[in-house]
């Protein structure tokens, strides 16, 4: 009987005539108990319900410890990698680092070279002087109003171990190969460089007193050292003042049509026409007009007196001055085309007029290299004899050495001066006029890959 009216207070509770708490009030009252074994159903599933509660924990718990492990084990794999790659990176960086080439090599062994440089979080652009090896002498950041306020934005090449920075405030310094500043525009001895170029190893320099007397404006000549060569004097204005100054020679400038030697005084008035040209020749300074009615002069280095002339009706080519000898081509007073080779007495020291020569060869270590028509080429002697038959080939450029860089049916290579191959390059480390750079055994080629006269690279690749 309790069983059933049990069933009809759960019926009720079920279908929500009654509540729960009338239910177990109704329940209280009739003294009504479940039986023995609604109880243990009861009980079990209570422990059913805790027991799939307790695995299900369980099964997350161990789900978040094994995802743990997977990402720290991930981690370790993925920071090995980095690491790796960091130092493969690193390797690499240090193998190729890739310059853009702002100054060539002189004849110091010095290149200025303009890079990106990471350096923390951020990247700067540095100016740097390097050496052949690549390794890094000076470097400067690149002037930013904001950023770098205190770099630079000029260089000039390092000649006579000096060479002249601009700074962001336009001020000029000459520095030496460590850095150290020689002279600087603001010092007390100098308002103004006037001279940047450092080929003459000297530097000309401005000077302005300003007071309540008047402004007196004096110049002198500084030397590689920082030492006062010629004085600052009021009195040196008619030289150095007013005008620019072409370089001639170490320490000799042209002014106008007048060239002077800075060391001592002498001065003598040449031509001053377009396309002529002064060949620095060992101690004397041959002047080639290319007026109508030209000349070629050759004067003494130290007091400018003339020492040789040779009449001409017009020049034409004009090579550099080198194992004691140059490059001219010209119509003599006949009308007469002429190629020759002269030495600094203006005499000919080998002639090779009945060759149509299309390059400007030049003389080092004994030989000359010539291109004849744009089709063929040869290498001869200091007395013009030829070693061996002209071959087919576009370029022939004297490296020195007894080295000449060959362009032939698009075969590039470098040959001794018996046209044997000592070194096969591939293309993209062929030669071009314009972008050919060669200095004392060392090209750059047309791609700015630094290698020597063996082919080889050395540890800088550099880029245009």
């Amino acid at each position: 009987m309790s069983n059933e009216k049990l069933s009809q207070l759960k019926q009720m509770l079920s279908d929500g005539t009654i509540s729960k708490e009338e239910f177990e009030q109704k329940k209280k009252e009739l003294n009504l108990k479940e039986s023995k074994l609604e109880q243990e159903k009861r009980n079990n599933k209570k422990t059913i319900i805790i027991v799939v509660s307790i695995i299900i924990i369980i099964l997350i718990v161990c789900s978040i410890i094994a995802t743990s492990s997977e990402k720290r084990r991930t981690d370790r794999i993925l920071n090995t990698l980095n690491i790796t790659q960091e130092k493969s990176e690193e390797k690499e960086t240090g193998e190729t680092t890739a310059y853009e080439v702002v100054q060539n090599f002189s004849e110091d062994g010095l290149s200025w070279v303009y890079t990106e440089i990471k350096e923390d979080l951020n990247s700067n652009d540095y100016y740097i002087c390097i050496n052949r090896n690549g390794e890094s002498l000076i470097k400067y950041k690149e002037y930013d109003y904001e950023y770098a306020p205190d770099g630079i934005k000029e260089v000039t090449g390092f000649h006579n171990g000096i060479c002249i920075i601009t700074d962001g405030e336009n001020k000029k310094k000459v520095i030496d190969k460590e850095g150290n500043v020689i002279i600087a525009e603001g010092d007390e001895a100098c308002t103004k460089i006037i001279s940047t170029d450092t080929t003459l190893g000297y530097i000309i320099v401005e000077k302005i007193d300003d007071s309540y007397k008047g402004t007196n404006t004096s110049y002198g000549v500084v030397d590689n050292q920082g030492n006062f060569v010629i004085p600052l004097s009021e009195n040196n204005a008619e030289t150095f003042g007013q005008g620019e100054l072409e370089t001639v020679a170490k320490g000799i400038y042209r002014k106008g049509k007048e060239i002077v030697n800075i060391e001592t005084g002498a001065k003598v008035e040449t031509g001053n026409e377009y396309g002529d040209k002064f060949i620095n020749a060992e101690g004397k300074i041959i002047y080639c007009n290319k007026n109508l009615i030209s000349d070629i002069v050759v004067y003494s280095s130290s007091d400018l007196k003339e020492t040789a002339r040779k009449n001409v009706r017009s020049i034409k080519t004009v090579g550099n001055y080198s194992d004691g000898k140059f490059y001219i081509e010209y119509e003599d007073e006949n009308e007469n085309k002429k190629r020759v080779f002269l030495n600094d007495n203006l005499g000919t020291v080998a002639d090779v007029s009945d060759l149509e020569i299309t390059n400007v060869p030049v003389f080092k270590d004994g030989y000359a290299g010539l291109v004849i028509r744009e089709k063929w080429y040869t290498v001869i002697d200091g007395n013009g004899k030829m070693q061996f038959e002209p071959a087919d080939g576009t370029v022939c450029i004297n490296l020195g050495d007894k080295k000449f860089y060959i362009e032939s049916n698009k075969v590039y290579t470098i040959n001794d001066e018996k046209n044997s191959i000592l070194t096969q390059l591939k293309e993209h480390m062929k030669v071009e006029d314009k972008k050919y750079w060669y200095t004392d055994g060392y090209i750059i080629t047309n791609l700015g890959l630094y290698m020597d006269t063996n082919g080889e690279y050395l540890k800088v690749n550099l880029k245009n």
